[in-house]
């Protein structure tokens, strides 16, 4: 950092001291000091003047000072455009020579470009030794009118510029972007200066920023932002107690659990629909459950559940009827033929509730297309379908046509979980 005294030039001696005290002794320093009663912040179109040492302070390995050994310290000034640098022993590379210790030489810097102009320093030495560079600075150059009393100007700019979520949340990180002005050019060691940027990437239900700008002649100002609200977490959903597992089984007819969710968030809370489910159904086949969740900055949550809702298991017909691909019972016209099966709901047998419905399609019979549709079997009277209890069976009897001999049937027989046993039948 810049090692500066606004009224004499430092003693070698005492800067080895301060050096020391600070524990960074370990190498000669490149030290440099403002000739008395000039300042390291001057007028448009004035001068300064600095003084510039090797400070030998030791501890690097070398005794005494590293420019004495013979191998000269060569100090190069770096100065920005707007700023001239001039001595009787700066080289035209901007360079110092230095074959001793506490020895100083002496730079005048001019400038009429008003603002801070930072002056930074490098040391080479082929000799033994290290160097410590304590000597950056800062020149100030004011404006050569009237006396600036006018703070910074400080505005901003957000981005993305307005909320990308929901009720006036953010749902991503913010940037915000200080512009900061002056006439006479703001303070190197200002807070905040121009293009300076914070951010926010975090979740917060209102946050600020302040810049505080000070120009070279200490007039200083500070703007603040608005409340700023991020929330870029998706909402928590959790299933209530009861709900249908994923994965799980169950049959036709079983009583399946409603569903539901509460959901959470820490931000911005949960939107006032809170956690909904839908989906589901008791059809034979799989089903999906599907709960979702809205925060108040819109970011949305989604879960599913899955569960299968299994048929029921079908046994017969029994003879006399004769089942298989390619089998045809043929029956006498108008006879009655008894449909015997069973209905299992897993290893339990169905004995009521089973909802069955009967029917006979006549179809081709080399072809086997539909050529007419029978009206559905008939269950009433003596044929009306019943359980077994002796035979534990269901029994329905079919009237055959009359006058249906040489005719081909199929007869369907259709659960309420929609499964079916079908059976091929000609008359004579």
């Amino acid at each position: 950092m810049l090692s500066k005294s606004r009224t004499a030039v430092v003693s070698a001696a005492a800067a080895a001291l301060v050096l020391g005290s600070a524990g960074l002794a370990s190498a000669d320093n490149l030290v440099n000091d403002v000739v008395a009663n000039v300042s390291d912040t001057i007028t448009a179109g004035g001068s300064t003047t600095v003084a510039y040492k090797i400070a030998g302070t030791g501890g690097d390995g070398q005794a005494g000072c590293n420019a004495s050994d013979g191998s000269p310290a060569y100090v190069t000034l770096s100065v920005p455009a707007g700023v001239s640098a001039a001595g009787s022993t700066l080289s035209s590379q901007s360079t110092l020579t230095f074959t001793a210790c506490n020895v100083f030489q002496y730079v005048t810097f001019a400038s009429s470009a008003v603002g801070s102009h930072p002056i930074s320093h490098s040391v080479v030495d082929a000799g033994v030794g290290e160097y410590k560079n304590e000597a950056d600075w800062t020149l100030k150059v004011l404006s050569s009118g009237a006396s600036d009393t006018t703070a910074p100007e400080i505005s901003y700019t957000v981005d993305p510029a307005d909320p990308n979520g929901d009720n006036g949340w953010y749902t991503g990180d913010v940037t915000v972007t200080w512009h900061v002005s002056d006439e006479s050019g703001i303070d190197e060691d200002s807070d905040c200066k121009d293009e300076d940027v914070d951010t926010l990437n975090y979740d917060t239900d209102g946050e600020t920023f302040s810049c505080a700008a000070t120009d070279i002649h200490g007039n200083s100002d500070t703007v603040t932002t608005g409340s700023i609200k991020r929330d870029a977490t998706d909402p928590t959903i959790t299933w209530d107690a009861g709900s249908p597992a994923d994965g799980a089984s169950y049959y036709f007819g079983d009583s399946i659990p409603s569903a539901g969710c509460t959901a959470d968030d820490a931000t911005s809370g949960v939107n006032a629909d809170g956690c909904q489910v839908t989906g589901g159904g008791a059809a034979v086949g799989p089903h999906t459950l599907t709960a979702k969740a809205t925060d108040k900055a819109g970011n949305e949550t989604i879960e599913t559940r899955n569960y299968t809702v299994l048929a029921w298991t079908m046994d017969g017909f029994y003879r006399p009827v004769d089942m298989g691909t390619g089998k045809l019972n043929t029956v006498k016209a108008g006879s009655t033929v008894p449909l015997k099966f069973n209905v299992f709901k897993g290893d339990e047998r169905l004995t009521s509730g089973i909802g069955a419905t009967f029917s006979a399609k006549k179809v081709n019979c080399e072809s086997g297309a539909v050529e007419d549709m029978i009206e559905e079997i008939a269950s009433t009277g003596k044929t009306e379908l019943r359980y077994d209890a002796d035979g534990q069976q269901w029994v329905q009897n079919w009237a055959t046509p009359k006058s249906g001999a040489g005719s081909c049937f199929v007869v369907t027989m259709k659960t309420a979980d929609d499964s079916t046993i079908k059976a091929d039948f000609k008359l004579r």
